[in-house]
């Protein structure tokens, strides 16, 4: 271990800012002083493991254990970059700062213990950008990075994938600008050098929000990145509603997307469903009589889930808060079968999580001191319920395999009494591997022993041999981390808690017998239980090698889908629920939000779309022609402003709105398409005696959304920047040169401000009315002035 080295002179806010995390760390029982190896590795009786302490379930992220620089930042800077990292400091692995050390502790509690966001987020968040950034900053004290380094570390981020760079630029800016750590700050604004931040963080809600794209036809969706893939999404429907599961967790996995497709629920929402998920209403009317007879209706059904992104500024983000989402009535059949299926299937699995979260125990059906064949240890181990060579009885496993009725299982494992002399050899080999993990030397710590109690001492015969129920647990918990059940509560508001044997869907956990092998997983014995992870949710239907996709498809293409964009759904649904017209509140209250501008990021409906939800009266479309019905629509939706605009306004201000739409439906002719946007000038006594050159500083142009109208700008930008090189380059004697130098240069100006305005302002507010051919004939010839 490396001896500790105090620099002669820190920054003062680094001093105090590792000072008060310190404080905090000593008070909820954390020793400061973490032994690490060369690499930053940290002790395991080091290991700060904030999921325990904070008494979150576990994820496995909520964990420091590392404080040396990122890996993958240091072998693309070693073997991926060169050119323009061929110069810069490559970090040293064997030589690690102590001061990197304790920001990457303090940044750890500030944010877990002080800011109070989630353990599981602490990774990706916080340390690994910390890490990137050390890697990319050798030999240099945290408060003495300057923005040149940070730069080159955003860099590398960027290299390494996107959201490493969003969360670093993140990183610098609340933990080093923020608390002012550094003497060189602020690092972020001069590292970006102008450059905009990689994404726009949303006023309230977290949300990230991007400029809406320019959309090169009406039927393109605005932001339609954030939708799913439309084949892979279909293919998934099709899957989960037509195909019959292989497996007891492909099971529980279809029934939870057919929840998320029908109810847009995010991931982390759907994997929280408690048990008691069903909240129905029955209504009457005030005479007694079904409302149905009015036309209402009789009843209506909600689930009872914990919406995401529902705490205030200053609450608690681990804290879970309750909410309710109606369910659509054509969804009713669907929701209430898949979920009453969910929880028969789950039924043992919630019986058993219970038992071993009310005892602490991970065998509670026996006595700690109690000894049971190897037989029955094996099921409740592995999952696997085959003990003998030999396949299983077709016509149960056929049948069970149907329904996943635990019943028939349950005759199944009775067809594994002892029939033979010895186990197969898969059984030996698990026992063998076990003791190995728990104790790293040949299997010896297996708690094996004879009928009679006494610890066996030769070579083990498998067949013949017993354990003690409490010697195998303290085994089970060195061998089988990954598989101890989940019995860590989730918070909720009010001081309550949700335990995982309270939420609908439970699964085994690591079920490699049924995933890997192809066996039936005895759910009836097996000890590892926990809740469906949204981690493990994404990966099954996303680049894992043997996703949903790759399992169920019906062709080749179809087994090479993935489903990344598994918030994509909710985007979706919103956006057709957009189209279909529901008003804003509804949708923003169907989706458990608190204001409804954070349900304008989920509306990727495109132009057309736009257009046709804006719906006309019918006494209004009776009134008025079809062009006066475009231009009310567009006036309705602000895209367009201009005198016709202004006038309609003012009418409908002095006059009332039928009034307004009487003028308009005579003025329609005053709304025109021209090649570079929209004209609001009526001729309907004289043409336009300049229509193709409206682009020249006309006030009544307006901009669009057309494409096609901004690629005509573009292309008279080309066609001047052209014409004025020749003017440029021809002899300074030629006839009219300055004269035509300076209508080119006036022209450009005018459509450099065409291509920059946004679309619906006016272009040239204060420009001239190029319509009135007597004010604009200036008779100009071609001599020079």
């Amino acid at each position: 271990m490396k001896s500790r080295i105090m620099p002669k002179a820190r920054n003062k806010n680094f001093v105090q800012f590792v000072a008060t995390a310190k404080a905090v760390a000593l008070q909820r029982g954390l020793d400061w002083h973490m032994r690490t190896d060369e690499f930053g590795t940290v002790n395991p009786e080091d290991i700060w493991d904030f999921e325990i302490l904070l008494g979150e379930p576990s994820t496995f992220k909520g964990k420091l254990r590392q404080l040396g620089p990122w890996p993958a930042a240091i072998e693309l800077m070693q073997h991926n970059c060169r050119g323009e990292y061929q110069n810069a400091a490559q970090p040293s692995l064997l030589e690690i700062e102590t001061e990197w050390h304790d920001l990457i502790k303090a940044v750890a509690v500030d944010w877990v213990l002080i800011k109070k966001n989630h353990a599981k987020t602490l990774t990706d968040r916080r340390i690994r950008p910390l890490r990137i950034l050390m890697a990319c900053c050798k030999a240099t004290e945290p408060w003495k990075i300057n923005a040149t380094q940070v730069r080159f570390a955003l860099d590398v981020a960027k290299r390494l994938a996107k959201s490493h760079r969003i969360c670093l630029e993140t990183t610098v800016s609340h933990v080093f600008d923020l608390n002012l750590l550094g003497d060189c700050v602020p690092l972020l604004p001069i590292a970006l050098a102008g450059e905009k931040r990689s994404v726009n963080t949303a006023s309230f809600g977290g949300s990230l929000r991007e400029p809406d794209e320019m959309r090169h036809r009406l039927e393109e969706r605005k932001n339609a990145a954030k939708l799913p893939d439309e084949r892979s999404y279909w293919e998934s429907v099709r899957i989960v509603f037509t195909e019959h599961p292989r497996t007891f967790t492909d099971a529980i996995r279809f029934a939870q997307h057919k929840l998320r497709i029908c109810q847009g629920l995010r991931v982390g929402e759907s994997c929280t469903i408690p048990v008691d998920w069903r909240i129905e209403r029955n209504y009457i009317s005030y005479s007694g009589n079904r409302p149905s007879t009015y036309g209402g209706m009789d009843r209506s059904l909600s689930i009872r889930y914990f919406a995401a992104k529902s705490r205030g500024k200053r609450e608690d983000s681990r804290v879970l808060y309750e909410a309710t989402q109606p369910v659509p009535t054509i969804f009713e059949e669907i929701i209430e079968e898949t979920m009453e299926f969910v929880l028969r299937l789950t039924g043992p699995l919630r019986a058993r999580l219970k038992a071993q979260t009310e005892t602490g125990r991970l065998l509670p059906e026996y006595a700690p001191g109690d000894l049971v064949p190897v037989s029955e240890i094996y099921p409740r181990l592995s999952g696997d319920l085959r003990l003998y060579d030999g396949v299983l009885n077709t016509d149960l496993e056929r049948r069970y395999r149907e329904t996943f009725n635990p019943t028939i299982l349950h005759e199944l494992s009775l067809t594994q009494q002892r029939t033979e002399e010895k186990f197969r050899k898969y059984l030996t080999n698990f026992f063998f591997q076990f003791g190995t993990r728990s104790s790293g030397s040949g299997g010896k710590s297996f708690p094996a022993r004879h009928a009679d109690g006494s610890p066996w001492t030769g070579p083990v015969t498998w067949i013949d041999a017993f354990a003690q129920i409490g010697e195998l647990e303290e085994a089970i918990r060195k061998a089988m981390r990954r598989k101890l059940p989940d019995t860590i509560p989730h918070a909720l508001s009010g001081g309550r808690s949700l335990y995982p044997h309270e939420q609908l869907f439970l699964v085994p956990k690591v079920p490699l017998t049924e995933e890997r092998n192809g066996n039936i997983l005895d759910v009836n014995s097996y000890f590892a239980i926990g809740v469906v992870n949204p981690h493990d949710h994404r990966c099954a239907f996303g680049h894992r090698p043997m996703n949903i996709f790759s399992r169920y498809g019906r062709t080749e293409e179809d087994r090479e889908l993935t489903l990344t964009k598994t918030h994509g759904t909710r985007h979706l649904i919103n956006s057709e629920l957009f189209r279909l017209g529901l008003a804003d509140a509804i949708i923003t209250k169907q989706f458990g939000r608190r204001s409804i501008s954070q349900s304008g990021v989920y509306d990727h409906r495109s132009l057309a779309e736009d257009l046709n939800a804006i719906e006309l009266p019918e006494d209004v479309k009776a009134r008025t022609p079809p062009k006066a019905q475009e231009a009310l629509k567009l006036i309705k939706s602000g895209r367009v402003t201009g005198p016709l605009v202004d006038d309609f306004k003012r009418v409908q201000r002095l006059e009332g709105e039928d009034a307004a739409i009487d003028f308009l439906a005579v003025e329609a002719d005053g709304f025109h398409a021209t090649p570079y946007g929209y004209c609001i000038n009526s001729f309907i006594i004289d043409a336009c005696p300049t229509h193709l050159e409206c682009f020249n500083g006309c006030c009544h142009l307006a901009k669009s959304e057309n494409p096609e109208h901004q690629s005509n700008w573009l292309q008279i930008e080309r066609k001047l920047t052209k014409a004025r090189d020749a003017v440029v380059n021809s002899p300074l004697t030629s006839i009219g040169r300055s004269n035509q130098l300076r209508e080119i240069d006036r022209k450009l100006a005018n459509v450099m401000k065409g291509i920059a305005v946004a679309p619906g302002a006016k272009i040239f507010p204060d420009g001239s009315d190029l319509s009135d051919c007597i004010l604009n004939n200036d008779d100009q010839t071609i001599q020079d002035v």
